[in-house]
């Protein structure tokens, strides 16, 4: 029978958990629909990169109003303020099979220019890590005390529909979705055992610089080769996070 401390708590966490998700889905849609709506004529990469200033600077302003933190201590909270090149040196290590694979077998993109490359593979894995994991995912696990799972699926689920754009077909559609909310999950997954988040930035980085640098496929889909590469970077880095943390302390 709980008690009323424990009532409580659950009802802090449900509340918590709400601001979260309020403040996660707002960044997470309505700035692309109200910069379409005020500047529709906006070519691609500034429209890419208001949106990415909106929910960089909204995710850390949620993150102070929430914990009533500076700037600087919003950073630390959702471990921005991590080692980056520890960060840096562990994604180059684990991310090696798909640079292997592509540039073995795969000629390189001609079609990416240096615009495309530092956003596919510069803005939008440090955006959507700190939305998705920094504010969503770590939030709701460390602030609002929610379980893993539940804490690192609801990011996965609209992580995955954030990629469907990209997408021809219900099939194409079902696997966009399938790899890219895995993706999220392992992502998560990545922050909780190293407790930084420049390590899923990284990672996301370097995936995303192979894939472009290459010319695999122009989908998050991918064929044989590209998810066997993708399964290979997933299973090293699951083996090598094992190892170096094994006997890290309890995160606070």
């Amino acid at each position: 029978m709980n008690t009323a401390k424990d009532r409580n708590t659950i009802k802090r966490s449900l509340v918590t958990g709400g601001m979260i998700l309020a403040a996660f889905l707002t960044l997470s849609f309505a700035p692309q629909y109200a910069i379409r709506a005020v500047a529709p004529d906006l070519d691609v990469y500034t429209r890419w990169a208001i949106r990415s200033i909106i929910e960089l600077a909204g995710s850390l302003v949620a993150v102070m109003a929430l914990c009533r933190e500076s700037v600087l201590g919003s950073i630390r909270t959702i471990r921005l303020s991590a080692s980056f090149p520890k960060a840096l040196g562990f994604a180059l290590l684990v991310t090696l099979p798909m640079l292997l694979a592509f540039g073995l077998t795969s000629p390189t993109n001609e079609k990416a220019d240096l615009l495309h490359f530092a956003f596919s593979s510069g803005v939008a894995p440090f955006v959507e890590e700190v939305l998705f994991r920094g504010l969503a995912f770590w939030m709701l696990y460390r602030y609002s005390g929610w379980n893993f799972w539940l804490a690192a699926l609801i990011p996965a689920l609209f992580f995955g529909y954030g990629h469907l754009y990209q997408a021809a077909d219900l099939g194409s559609a079902t696997g966009i979705f399938l790899i890219t909310a895995v993706g999220s999950i392992w992502f998560s997954w990545l922050l909780l055992r190293w407790n930084n988040l420049w390590v899923p930035i990284l990672v996301h980085a370097l995936m995303n610089l192979w894939w472009d640098a290459f010319a695999v496929d122009e989908t998050a889909l991918g064929g044989w080769l590209a998810n066997g590469a993708r399964l290979a970077v997933i299973a090293l880095s699951v083996i090598v996070t094992l190892y170096a943390t094994a006997s890290r302390p309890e995160i606070e």
